[in-house]
């Protein structure tokens, strides 16, 4: 028998699967279970979503997001550190620490004046959530792009054996 942590494991799956359009049929036959318990899983994530309203805690949210967003911007830093200065994916990797800087410094402006975001501006909740969800593909990206070879085109350093010429 599955625990309840792994039972919502799986409800928020198949709850993930159904809302990128998946049918009950194809959502059972990608978990390897019959319909009926996906409709199972399907109720059991949506009580699961509820109680996460019901229950849910605004300072545990704001300090877990800044938790992320502190843990982000280091490790942007920590990418920035280990490229050479030169490379053009340095730029990209201050870029990033900034603007997680700038999130991280409206979210403390949001903790100390103890309100929540929606009273703190009329920017719609969607496009505040865009902001920190580009921090993240930003990252993601050059994380990916860290590996390829970026460099700034430089000049090389003539060989010390090469004759030179006049």
């Amino acid at each position: 028998m599955a625990t309840r942590d792994e039972l919502n494991e799986r409800a928020l799956l198949a709850a993930s699967l159904h809302r990128q359009k998946m049918t009950r049929a194809q959502i059972a036959s990608h978990l390897g279970i019959n319909e009926r318990q996906v409709s199972r899983l399907l109720t059991r994530a949506s009580r699961y979503y509820r109680d996460l309203v019901r229950n849910f805690d605004q300072e545990l949210f704001l300090g877990e997001s800044l938790i992320i967003l502190l843990e982000m911007e280091r490790e942007a830093l920590k990418n920035l550190e280990a490229v050479d200065a030169g490379d053009l994916i340095a730029v990209e990797w201050l870029e990033a620490a900034l603007d997680i800087r700038r999130e991280i410094t409206e979210l403390m402006q949001i903790i100390v004046s103890g309100r929540t975001k929606s009273e703190k501006s009329e920017v719609p909740t969607d496009v505040k959530k865009s902001r920190r969800d580009r921090s993240r593909s930003k990252l993601r990206k050059l994380d990916k792009g860290k590996d390829r070879n970026l460099h700034c085109i430089r000049p090389e350093a003539p060989d010390a054996d090469a004759p030179e010429s006049k």
